[in-house]
């Protein structure tokens, strides 16, 4: 009597049962069967056998609907130790959720070729850019062509007419091959392309958008001020109105492709006496402009061949019509921004720590100690094993949040939990990466110190792991007083 995850005893996924009409379950994965309303109970092979009701006895103590691989439901109650009141189920394809952690065909094929792509061209000068410091103009312009620059916007607006998760997949690849390029890539769709894509009007799509989507535009977004960082709220860049236009005066700081962008989206402040994060507008500014400047690149830590600007408004003038969505409502549009933007991040960390172990397993396999390769040694098969098994879940994680956020679900706790979780994974993959190559692993010619570098980063861009952890209690606390108000 194979039983689903809450029961006991063994399922076989992918097993098949002459008495079901329909199979319940997903490539590589488990039928589940929801009802609304209900909680999912048994996923049982009959419901008419006597054995049944002695072994529900065991394990229900209170009135539980069972359904049957027959797409039947029975009713057992522990009462009188009988499975009573078995009905035909409800449509599968209106309650039926199938749990499928397979890549299909097209997701496959795409992720192959980016990674043909990531491996061929972007791979071979990744460390020469870090100690240049040069920006790849010439790669973005393959990306571009490939249409890796718009995954998952429409085509009607230039975009490949991709998904999340392909974008997210896309993401992954770059990074592994250089985290400088993941993040330009990363920064240019979720927050330069993206905003336009949700608040945009037709026409600011058709200007903005399609450009940023086809790869002939850079987008980049500005939020982060001096006195404004994890407290976006604290943003002191403000525009006023003036003859039919904005003027706007300020600065943001770490701007990602500042000084390369065609167009970028700011924040600033549009109502003098509103305190917090109310009064917050979101502007279109185009590069170049009069009264826009870049400071220095920054000099970084890693991901150095990624443009990081420092950028000044000073009485910037922007047409009225260049408000993106509604005014006073910007700190909500880039909360949604954000969101998005973490679910990149998290595959950018990744795709950062798969990097990290492929080294590993590489180095492990060639060098050899004490006669034998140290692949051999149980300290570091513990190491590649606690390496493979987080990152796998961390990669699980990501393509869940995109899972959500293409079936237009709520994703902020996933997205939130899975920038958290791949950020940490992805910077312990690449410090363990370091521990088994050794003192080798500490020279740059490793290039596993470029991915420690590199990956540090996703554990502050687009909100401080810290700030993760408040998005997911809140999160898990309002779900908490939900439940308990049904309760």
């Amino acid at each position: 009597m194979p039983l689903s995850p809450w029961g006991r005893g063994g399922f076989t996924p992918g097993s098949s049962h002459e008495e079901s009409p329909l199979s319940l379950h997903g490539r590589g994965g488990l039928g589940v069967r929801v009802r609304k309303g209900k909680s999912p109970q048994l996923l049982l092979d009959d419901c008419s056998t006597p054995t049944l009701n002695s072994y529900l006895h065991t394990l229900c103590s209170t009135r539980a609907e069972v359904l049957c691989y027959n797409l039947r439901i029975a009713t057992f109650n522990p009462l009188d130790n009988k499975t009573t009141s078995c009905r035909p189920s409800l449509d599968l394809d209106e309650e039926a959720i199938i749990m499928d952690f397979e890549l299909s065909d097209e997701h496959k094929l795409f992720r192959d070729t980016v990674r043909d792509f990531a491996e061929k061209e972007v791979a071979p000068g990744a460390l020469e850019r870090d100690k240049t410091h040069r920006f790849p103009n010439e790669i973005v312009e393959k990306m571009a062509a490939l249409g890796l620059m718009g995954v998952p916007f429409p085509e009607e607006y230039g975009g490949a007419g991709g998904d999340t998760l392909s974008y997210a997949i896309a993401v992954e690849e770059i990074s592994r091959a250089d985290g400088s390029l993941g993040l330009t890539l990363a920064a240019h769709t979720s927050l330069g392309a993206s905003p336009f894509y949700l608040f945009g009007t037709p026409e600011q799509k058709e200007k903005y958008l399609k450009p940023q989507a086809q790869g002939k535009m850079i987008g980049a977004f500005g939020l982060t001020e001096p006195h404004a960082g994890s407290d976006a709220g604290g943003t002191k860049t403000f525009a006023y109105r003036d003859n039919g236009e904005w003027v706007i005066n300020g600065s943001k700081l770490y701007m990602t492709s500042g000084r390369i962008a065609g167009v970028m989206v700011i924040t600033a402040k549009t109502d003098k006496e509103a305190t917090g994060s109310r009064g917050i507008s979101s502007f279109i500014v185009e590069n170049p402009a009069e009264g826009l400047s870049f400071g220095k690149d920054e000099d970084k830590m890693g991901l150095r061949s990624s443009i990081t600007s420092p950028v000044f408004f000073e009485n910037v003038r922007v047409p009225e019509e260049n408000v993106l969505g509604t005014p006073d409502l910007g700190f909500k549009q880039f909360l949604e921004i954000l969101d998005g933007g973490r679910i990149s991040i998290g595959a950018m960390a990744v795709g950062l720590g798969q990097a990290a172990l492929d080294a590993a397993l590489r180095y492990s396999n060639e060098r050899q100690q004490f006669g034998q390769p140290i692949s051999n040694f149980q300290a570091v098969q513990f190491m590649l094993a606690d390496m493979a098994t987080r990152l796998e879940a961390a990669r699980l994680l990501v393509y869940q949040a995109a899972w959500l956020k293409d079936r237009k679900k709520p994703f902020t706790k996933e997205a939130a939990m899975a920038k958290l979780f791949a950020s940490e994974v992805g910077e312990e993959a690449c410090h363990k990466s370091i521990q088994v190559h050794g003192g080798f692993g500490y020279i740059t010619e490793a290039q596993v110190e470029r991915y420690y570098r590199d990956v540090r980063l996703t554990e502050i861009g687009e909100g401080t792991s810290e700030i993760q952890r408040l998005v997911i209690a809140r999160e898990v606390l309002k779900s908490a007083k939900k439940a308990g108000a049904r309760a």
